[in-house]
């Protein structure tokens, strides 16, 4: 959890002593606040406010069976019986494609280079502890592929070497160093994403329609939140269309409101959108307000399609009940997709 102290109009500065706030924290210097807090990260941020913010790797358990934890990736995407904005969306698609992915849980290249490269960006001290780059010079024969005899049993040495960590071959692993360098050093990822709180997890029971959901936006500070989306285009145009084919607005809007149940009031939602194609550009954006109001719409909605299946009302295809069908069979196109 972070709580956000308002103090009175005078200037603060890092280690000025705060009186017990109404939520029952005192933080004076270097003191500790009470309620099962160990250590304390002080931030000056505008607004004469000082951001409380508990140590990592703690799991704090808060009214409403709310549940915030500094979990690993891997923890966090093999935690069964929350629903995800992942899996709203696919629940916004089909019934059959919700439950499909249940099972499946697919993942693909274009996935997998995103997750090292958010590693890289957000922790890098891990990721040259996970990932190894198949380089082209450890080949014994160069001029050819991967896949002739000769290289490719030296490539299973590798791998056997290597045992325990994810292979990049070089290509992912040197453009995930070009967009890196790029981006930290954008004054914009120092200010907003550099100093944060990173790879946090948010569990929330009973969110909506009975269903407990689950987020772990990239990085947040009091009052905004950045995530990370690699993507085939990253110019305002080509994001705009990126952003409404994976209907990004559903994860932010989530994020957003789950966040707010543990006290993080987030003012600003914000993507940093990193093409993943040569030249590998990136830019940041900013998720507006009636965007986010459609996201929470969107997965509203979608919530209730999974409490409707849980509940073992299936359709096949793509018929359900909120599609008009003609005396066919058939679905009515209509013009209120979003």
């Amino acid at each position: 959890m972070l709580v956000s102290l308002r103090l009175s109009d005078e200037p603060i500065k890092i280690g000025d002593s705060v009186e017990r706030h109404a939520h029952g924290y005192v933080v004076g210097g270097t003191h500790a606040p009470k309620r099962g807090f160990s250590q304390v990260q002080l931030l000056p941020w505008p607004q004469n406010r000082i951001y409380v913010l508990p140590l990592p790797n703690k799991t704090t358990t808060m009214k409403r069976k709310l549940i915030t934890t500094a979990d690993s990736h891997e923890e966090y995407l093999s935690k069964d019986g929350y629903e995800s904005a992942s899996t709203i969306k696919l629940a916004m698609q089909s019934d059959q494609d919700y439950l499909w992915f249940k099972k499946a849980r697919p993942s693909t290249k274009s996935q997998s280079f995103g997750t090292a490269l958010h590693m890289n960006l957000l922790e890098p001290d891990r990721f040259e502890q996970h990932y190894w780059c198949l380089r082209n010079e450890d080949k014994v024969d160069r001029d050819a592929t991967w896949v002739v005899k000769a290289n490719k049993d030296k490539k299973l040495e590798l791998i056997a070497k290597n045992q325990g960590k994810e292979c990049l071959e070089q290509e992912e692993w040197d453009a995930i160093q070009i967009v890196s360098e790029r981006v930290i050093f954008d004054d914009r990822f120092t200010k907003f994403v550099a100093q944060s709180t990173k790879e946090q997890s948010f569990y929330v029971e009973d969110f909506y329609a009975g269903i407990a959901t689950k987020c772990r936006p990239d990085s947040y500070m009091p009052t905004i939140e950045v995530d990370i989306k690699t993507t085939k285009a990253a110019d305002p145009k080509g994001f705009w269309y990126e952003f409404l084919k994976y209907k990004y607005h559903i994860q932010r809007a989530l994020a957003v409101d789950m966040m707010r149940l543990f006290g993080i009031d987030i003012e600003q939602s914000c993507i940093l959108a990193v093409s993943n194609e040569a030249p590998y550009n990136h830019e940041f954006y900013r998720v507006p307000e009636h965007l986010l109001e459609t996201g929470r719409e969107m997965y509203q909605e979608g919530l209730r399609r999974i409490a409707r299946i849980r509940d073992g009302q299936i359709y096949t295809g793509f018929i359900a009940p909120e599609h008009e069908v003609d005396q066919n069979g058939m679905i009515v196109l209509e013009n209120k997709w979003k």
